[in-house]
């Protein structure tokens, strides 16, 4: 499917062409991972035609601060809450926190701030 872009669904007798484009997204070291066998490198070269490598959230500065109140607007329309401002004290944690967890953290934590 990744090499030849078709599929043979299941119970059918032929395969169909699909257009499709896959977006792979990790937080480890894919070369590293195929020089230690850990991953498989055919799969490692098929995948890897383009590679957009981002900062950890803790060293992009004002990104955080956006994607919180974006994480604010999106959340308090899915829950049917109102978005709560950020003050400058919680502007200021945001900024210092390391986010080990990356967007995913920020993302949770701005849900259990509206509920």
């Amino acid at each position: 499917m990744l090499e030849d872009r078709r599929i043979r669904p299941v119970g059918a007798d032929r395969e169909i062409p699909i257009d499709v484009r896959f977006i792979f997204s990790t937080n480890k070291n894919l070369v590293a991972e195929v020089k230690n066998g850990t991953f498989r490198s055919d799969l490692y070269y098929r995948i890897n035609v383009l590679e957009v490598s981002l900062p950890r959230l803790h060293d992009r500065g004002a990104d955080v601060l956006e994607l919180a109140a974006g994480f604010m607007r999106e959340l308090g329309l899915q829950l049917g809450l109102q978005p709560i401002p950020i003050d400058e004290r919680t502007r200021a944690y945001l900024q210092s926190y390391s986010w080990p967890g990356n967007v995913r953290e920020l993302h949770n934590y701005v849900e259990r701030s509206l509920i």
